[in-house]
């Protein structure tokens, strides 16, 4: 059948539906999100509530703003596409909890989208030592690296405040930074001889904390 398809549509894209046979073009893990980066085009299909609809009236099944978040960041992180099931309650509307949810992440995403817009995974040669890996512990977080062509981007979903610390991020030395922002304000750094970089973070009260670099 895909084969076919592809006549008649050249262009058209072939879900797996977890059968990963030769003629589809990207997974679709449902439910749950891949543990690490994958090396092909995938999307996590998680439903907002237990199931593809909202079965109560009591609302007490959505996920809240921040597990969609969290979530949402994991899989940018990864390399792959959050398709995240809305569905209505049993009288056809959305229950007030899913809206309330859907603005959270609505006004995290105006204040951090710049790090989960046209982003990609961060290139594996650009953290030292790191393996590829999707994300860094440093400063006593674990931060999740997205990146764009420019500027690397460093998402800590830590929500317990600190004290203002330094963050070190080895960076390879191929790389030079050119201005360093958190939380979208300018911030104090440096760089030393074999790239890495040390920013100064400024005590955090418990939101999220965004660190972009960018390279000259």
């Amino acid at each position: 059948l895909p084969i076919c398809a592809r006549e008649l549509q050249p262009g058209i894209l072939v879900v797996d539906r977890e059968v990963h046979g030769p003629q589809e073009d990207y997974r679709t893990p449902e439910q749950r999100i891949p543990g690490t980066r994958l090396d092909w085009p995938w999307e996590s299909c998680v439903t907002l509530s237990d199931t593809w609809c909202a079965t109560t009236l009591d609302e007490k099944d959505a996920k809240s703003a921040e597990e969609v978040i969290d979530m949402l960041v994991h899989v940018v992180a990864r390399g792959g596409n959050l398709l995240l099931g809305i569905g209505p309650d049993r009288n056809g509307a959305m229950p007030a909890s899913y809206a309330r949810t859907l603005e959270g992440v609505g006004a995290w995403l105006a204040q951090n989208g710049s790090a989960i817009y046209e982003t990609r995974p961060v290139p594996r040669d650009w953290i030292r030592d790191n393996e590829g890996q999707e994300s860094i512990a440093a400063a006593g977080r674990v931060w999740w690296l997205t990146a764009h062509a420019d500027r690397l981007h460093l998402i800590d979903l830590d929500r317990s405040g600190t004290a203002a610390q330094t963050l070190v991020v080895p960076l390879d030395p191929s790389l030079t930074v050119a201005e360093c922002t958190v939380s979208g304000a300018k911030a104090a750094w440096r760089q030393d001889s074999v790239g890495s970089v040390a920013v100064e973070l400024p005590a955090s009260s418990g939101s999220t904390r965004l660190v972009s670099l960018r390279f000259a």
